[in-house]
C-alpha cells in the first residue's frame, strides 16, 4: 500500500488530510471482503470501559476500537486474542463469521 503525500500511518489506520478534516481508513480496508461481526462495544459498557480506555489497555489507538466495533476492520489474531483476555472470554464468544 501506497501512502499519498499528504497522509501519513497511525496504529492500523491510512490518515488522509481532506480539507482539514482527517479521514481515517484502516491498512488494508477491502469493500469486497466480508467482515466478521463481534460483541466488542457490548462487552466494553458491561465492564464500564470507555474506548479509549480499551484502547490503551491493548495498546492501540481509539480509532482501531471504533471500527472494529462498527464490524469495519477485522482485527489481527493477535488482538483479537487480547481484546478476548480482557473480559476473559473465547475469541469465538466475541468474534462471529458474517456468513
Amino acid at each position: 500500500m501506497y501512502a499519498a503525500a499528504n497522509s501519513h500511518v497511525d496504529d492500523h489506520y491510512l490518515c488522509y488530510n481532506c480539507c482539514h478534516n482527517r479521514v481515517y481508513r484502516p491498512l488494508f480496508y477491502d469493500e469486497s471482503i466480508k467482515h466478521m461481526r463481534n460483541i466488542i462495544k457490548q462487552l466494553r459498557k458491561e465492564a464500564g470501559f470507555r474506548q479509549e480506555d480499551m484502547a490503551k489497555e491493548l495498546g492501540v489507538s481509539r480509532q482501531t476500537i471504533i471500527v472494529i466495533e462498527n464490524d469495519k476492520y477485522n482485527p489481527t489474531l493477535e488482538l483479537a486474542v487480547k481484546i478476548a483476555r480482557l473480559p476473559d472470554r473465547h475469541v469465538e464468544d466475541i468474534f462471529f463469521l458474517n456468513d
